[in-house]
């Protein structure tokens, strides 16, 4: 189904929404506590904190703090979360949790299960906020580069059984990955250049790495030769981004429900540096299909085992293992490719009855296929146990990047009175009071997942 021309246009995307919503509620879907509303999310500088108190996971309330940092793309500031646990020592580990689309920390702080770990483990953990500028995205994201060869693999899908009969493929055409993922609801997208998100996760580590020595007097530091890229959908095919632009600081990703885009580099720099990468995926996700699918014009989004065997190659893998395992009623197996360089193994979970949300006792995304199950094993944990057997032979080295200054000699437009001011972007308070909902923080609303998943399924679906 081509519908390009709605990805294009704003209001026809609120549109789609808007519909999807009221007819879902019309039609009495048997979702539980489904709310039909745009997705909202709580950005403020306390949200978070907030947030903890509900969780009832320490004895002591708990402080996430709120950083702001100068963007390197447009103009404005991007911002962060982290939390610091009681326990957390010198030479800590730094874990990132990075949100999907339309998403934000709030959502993955109360959905992934990695703040539970950072208690139990005692790391550092980071929340970075996609980008919220209304005039270069329709909704929260991250924007990464596409450009990863597809044809075997879009030539594969389209031979197999599991391939959509109104696939596209033709024969001859050169396949590649799309960029993502912030060109959702722009008639004319931005590039990823513009928003600059790869030098802004890492300007986060480069601003972490200090703001908690100097907070603790030294009593904390980060150790960055372990420092572990999760996230979730888009935030996740962020983490794999990172680990192909920056492989220097990345030790190991470990994160759900990607989406395969940027490509990585194809000569010796990567090769001596290769990053042991984690990843799960149900079988039934709605929104980043598991089998792969085509994504209009010469673009095809690999499935989630054509992913597992393409960064096994990458990784120069020459071996796999594939184990079967069952966990009272959930299924699952783990797909491995081994005897890569640098010793970065390639780990697919695969969920058999999993949605786009596998995480334990998450809730069902609207959009998931008939059949998808609440996942019941804490996919977090095996994440966490993944990541942290790996630590870099060498500390990278950090600096925080600078937005380049517009010289001090050039000339400032002139004026015009007949013409509307320039949109700026608001500041952290006024976008919160914005995005915020009135209500609880501390409870899950279903809200988040009914905006976000229509408009994702548009984008996969061009």
């Amino acid at each position: 189904m081509m519908i390009s021309p709605l990805i294009r246009n704003g209001d026809a995307i609120l549109s789609f929404v808007a519909a999807t919503a009221c007819l879902v509620a019309l039609l009495d879907m048997p979702v539980a506590h489904a709310q039909f509303s745009m997705p909202t999310c709580d950005r403020s500088p306390g949200a978070l904190t907030e947030a903890f108190a509900m969780l009832n996971i320490t004895d002591e309330p708990q402080v996430v703090d709120h950083t702001c940092i100068e963007s390197t793309g447009y103009p404005g500031e991007r911002c962060f979360y982290t939390y610091v646990p009681e326990c957390a020592t010198v030479n800590s580990p730094l874990v990132y949790d990075i949100h999907g689309v339309s998403l934000c920390p709030l959502w993955n702080f109360e959905t992934s299960g990695w703040v539970q770990k950072a208690v139990e483990n005692c790391f550092v953990i980071v929340w970075p906020v996609g980008n919220n500028e209304r005039s270069l995205s329709f909704l929260s994201c991250f924007s990464l580069e596409g450009g990863f060869p597809m044809s075997d693999a879009a030539r594969e899908y389209a031979e197999s059984s599991m391939a959509d009969p109104t696939n596209d493929y033709e024969a001859g055409v050169e396949y590649e990955t799309r960029a993502c993922c912030c060109n959702i609801g722009q008639r004319e997208p931005s590039p990823p250049s513009v928003f600059d998100d790869m030098t802004f996760l890492r300007n986060v580590a480069a601003v972490v790495v200090d703001d908690v020595a100097e907070k603790s007097n030294g009593a904390v530091t980060i150790d960055t030769k372990r420092i572990y890229m999760g996230g979730h959908s888009n935030g996740c095919t962020a983490a794999l981004s990172m680990a192909a632009v920056h492989s220097d600081m990345v030790a190991a990703v470990c994160c759900h429900s990607p989406a395969l885009v940027t490509p990585f580099p194809n000569d010796d720099s990567y090769s001596k540096e290769a990053v042991p990468i984690w990843l799960a995926h149900g079988k039934y996700d709605g929104t980043v299909n598991y089998h792969g699918e085509f994504n209009g014009g010469n673009n095809f989004v690999p499935g989630a085992e054509q992913t597992n065997r393409l960064l096994g190659a990458v990784n120069n893998c020459s071996g796999t293992i594939v184990t079967d395992i069952e966990d009272g009623d959930f299924t699952y197996n783990s797909i491995t490719q081994v005897g890569c360089d640098n010793d970065a193994r390639v780990e697919l979970l695969s969920l058999e009855t999993g949605g786009h949300t596998p995480f334990m006792d998450a809730d069902l995304f609207f959009g998931d296929e008939d059949g998808a199950e609440v996942t019941t094993i804490d996919t977090t944990q095996f994440a966490w146990e993944f990541c942290s057997r790996y630590a870099r032979a060498s500390a990278p080295i950090f600096e925080l990047v600078q937005p380049e200054k517009e010289s001090v000699d050039s000339e400032e437009p002139e004026s015009d009175p007949d013409n509307s001011a320039p949109l700026e972007i608001a500041d952290e308070s006024e976008q919160s009071a914005l995005d915020s909902t009135s209500g609880s923080t501390g409870a899950r609303s279903d809200s988040w997942k009914w905006g976000m998943t229509p408009v994702v399924l548009l984008w996969l679906a061009l």
